[in-house]
């Protein structure tokens, strides 16, 4: 990778390292899924309608060339290994019962506390994906991400908390949804709605570089499937099995009761176990 001097300001250099670590595809948005640089939340956006900020310790030469950030989305962030698996809470389609039941679908909500990208200190999740298709666009992966508007990203023209969501689709590229008209995010409040699959998200609060989400969508209930019971030419083999457990309890009575006698005997008199001698008596 080559840089000139215009390229070594942060947003330009970030961009293109990304790309000499083989991320080939820039951030896009779903309003206008051809066109490049369409994610102002990530550094594969840089230059275009991006969130930088001016940093003049990045100037170089009394050229204004100082842009910085924003950060790196999760899509991208996932797709070089870079966040822990154990952060990432995947939300479930189907969820599977070890009981026996009847298959079902029903509304379920998750409500899920989310740390800012820029802040994974708090130790909550990273983000949360869920997996999911559409007519238009085929199968594909929502990703929630928290941005707060400081360290990389206090470009954000004014938006100080919010919840970002994009979609990772099988043409490799990322996706930002507005989920509302005129929003590129949710703040506290806000609620986006996938008519086509009945998903509802809501940013419910931040809270010291805290986020509560609350994601409702159906989910396929799944249980096992009853045996059938035996056939009425089937019951001689429960009629042998309760002969031979009355068999068992049979020879069990016995026992006892022979267990009872020994029991009797040893609690008779001594008079009556050895009677007196002809002798004795007189």
């Amino acid at each position: 990778m080559v840089l000139d001097p215009w390229g070594w300001q942060p947003s330009v250099a970030c961009q293109e390292l990304s790309h000499g670590f083989n991320l080939s595809n820039h951030s896009r948005n779903a309003t206008n899924p051809t066109q490049d640089y369409g994610n102002p939340f990530d550094i594969m956006s840089t230059l275009s309608n991006c969130y930088m900020f001016s940093d003049p310790k990045y100037d170089l030469n009394g050229h204004f060339d100082d842009n910085c950030g924003p950060g790196m989305n999760t899509p991208n962030l996932d797709e070089f290994g870079w966040l822990d698996s154990n952060r990432i809470y995947e939300i479930p389609t189907v969820i599977t019962h070890n009981s026996v039941g009847i298959n079902r679908t029903e509304k379920q909500t998750f409500t899920i506390q989310l740390s800012p990208v820029n802040h994974p200190e708090t130790g909550q999740f990273l983000c949360a994906t869920l997996e999911t298709s559409s007519v238009a666009v085929g199968p594909f992966r929502y990703y929630f991400e928290y941005r707060t508007a400081d360290g990389w990203d206090r470009g954000m023209n004014g938006i100080a908390n919010c919840i970002v969501i994009q979609q990772q689709r099988s043409d490799d590229y990322n996706y930002l949804v507005f989920p509302q008209q005129y929003s590129n995010c949710l703040r506290t409040g806000d609620s986006f709605y996938d008519a086509e699959k009945d998903i509802t998200v809501t940013a419910l609060d931040f809270k010291n570089h805290v986020a509560t989400v609350e994601v409702t969508l159906p989910v396929r209930q799944v249980y096992r499937t009853p045996v059938a019971g035996p056939g009425p030419t089937d019951w001689h083999i429960y009629e042998e099995a309760l002969r031979q457990q009355l068999n068992v309890a049979e020879h069990s009575i016995q026992s006892i009761k022979s267990m009872l006698k020994i029991l009797d005997h040893q609690r008779m008199p001594l008079q009556e176990q050895n009677p007196p001698s002809i002798r004795e008596s007189r």
